[in-house]
């Protein structure tokens, strides 16, 4: 009877915390930072598919002017018409180059600003998720901190993206970017800047491969106009 009775009572016991659990704010502001990481990870994957299908920013340029010619109707016979013609496939091709950089802006906001934003409040409100750690570290003395600054946070988080975006370059040259590290006994803080540098450092991947592309690609289109004559080139 006894034991029985102590179940019953660790059973409400462990319900108690449940729900105190629940009505925590650190429930909610979890579930939003949770919410908000998984819709730019879904904006960005999105980004990120395009341009890796995408072999070369000129094809999508050229489906843009073939789906411009097909409303253009026959090739034109007068030089006013020409002209006017002209006008437009170069309207469209100026379209369809934004519709590219748009994109490339959006990756960038999606798999770079936005995770940056969402481990700066992390990494201020980290304390308060877990009361009694101490994720950071003074570089100087080596002296374990609980909490940091907002400036020294926002210093931290920069240096995470850079040593994501550029490959740990900043470690290998010994470039401290400002007086607070990780401290590396907390795993889970830890753990959130390996997934950190790792996303930062795929997506910035991603980035300069299209500029390189489309560095290319302005340079073969720029050299083929020289050579050719609008009348070669079927504009």
């Amino acid at each position: 009877m006894d034991s029985l009775a102590f179940t019953v009572a660790s059973a409400f016991g462990a319900l108690e915390l449940d729900l105190a659990w629940a009505a925590d704010w650190r429930v909610p502001a979890l579930i939003g930072l949770g919410f908000a990481f998984a819709s730019a990870m879904i904006v960005a994957l999105h980004q990120f598919r395009f341009f890796s299908q995408m072999r070369n920013p000129e094809n999508f340029v050229n489906q843009e002017l073939k789906r411009a010619r097909l409303h253009l109707g026959a090739p034109p016979k007068k030089d006013s018409t020409i002209a006017k013609r002209k006008r437009k496939i170069r309207r469209v091709k100026q379209a369809a180059w934004r519709a590219l950089w748009a994109r490339f802006w959006l990756l960038f906001t999606a798999g770079h600003l936005i995770p940056s934003a969402l481990l700066f409040i992390v990494v201020l409100n980290y304390s308060a998720f877990r009361p009694g750690s101490f994720p950071f570290e003074e570089i100087t003395s080596g002296l374990a901190l609980a909490k940091a600054d907002p400036t020294s946070s926002g210093v931290f988080v920069l240096g995470q993206f850079f040593r994501g975006a550029f490959l740990d370059v900043a470690e290998i040259f010994r470039m401290e970017t400002g007086p607070i590290t990780n401290n590396t006994s907390d795993w889970l803080f830890s753990s959130i800047l390996v997934f950190f540098r790792a996303l930062t450092g795929l997506y910035t991947g991603a980035l300069l491969l299209f500029l390189a592309q489309s560095l290319l690609v302005r340079l073969r289109v720029a050299r083929l106009l020289r050579l050719k004559s609008d009348e070669e080139l079927g504009v």
